[in-house]
Formats: structure tokens, C-alpha cells, sequence
């Protein structure tokens, strides 16, 4: 067996879910961990991912940061990317031009495991 599909122990050959979603949240152009990405495998089964979680790909440890390194990383494995869903919202608050707002966005990916 290859440990090269491995998320935090997790390895993504063996999860039975027909669907897997991954939830990026942030500030477009600027993803620094603080904001951990989820990988949804089943009912209540959740993969956190921050800076230093463990994720192995092609025998080597990565960082997977953004979209195209999910859908990169899945379609390795023997998973279909089939949809992608972008929520962007503003936050923050302007009071007589004093103040500060921030865009922030949150793409959902979905995948659908041919490994079953």
C-alpha cells in the first residue's frame, strides 16, 4: 500500500463516502492557516487542516493551500472534482469614513470517490 494519499492519518483511499466536500475559507489571495481548511467525509467525519498538518502526496509532505492543490491532490487518488461553489461577504464596519471592512470567501469543493 502507498502512503502517499495520507490527510492527518486519514487515508483517503479507504473513507466509504460517496461525496467528499473541502470548505477553503480566507481572504482571497491570502490563506495563512488561521482559518483551518475542512475536509467533509462523512456524517461527522472532519479532517481540519492547518499549517502543520500532516499531508502526504507523491511520498511527499505537503501544504495544501487552495483549490487547485485540492483538486490536484483528490483527482490523484481516484476522486472526481464535479462541483465548485464560491460565498463571498463583506465584514467589518465604516462609521463616518472611519473603520475598516474586509471581503472574505468561501469556496466548497466537492469531489466524488471513485474508490468504492
Amino acid at each position: 500500500m502507498s502512503f502517499s494519499q495520507i490527510i492527518d492519518d486519514v487515508n483517503i483511499r479507504e473513507i466509504k463516502s460517496e461525496f467528499v466536500d473541502v470548505e477553503i475559507r480566507g481572504v482571497p489571495k491570502f490563506n495563512s492557516g488561521w482559518l483551518p481548511i475542512k475536509v467533509n467525509y462523512g456524517v461527522g467525519e472532519t479532517i481540519k487542516i492547518f499549517k502543520k498538518t500532516n499531508v502526504l502526496y507523491d511520498n511527499k509532505k505537503v501544504r495544501l493551500l487552495n483549490s487547485t492543490d485540492f483538486i490536484n491532490f483528490f483527482t490523484t487518488y481516484g476522486y472526481e472534482h464535479i462541483d465548485e461553489m464560491d460565498k463571498g461577504r463583506v465584514v467589518g464596519s465604516v462609521n463616518n469614513g472611519i473603520g475598516s471592512v474586509v471581503e472574505t470567501k468561501e469556496t466548497t469543493l466537492r469531489f466524488r470517490n471513485n474508490n468504492n
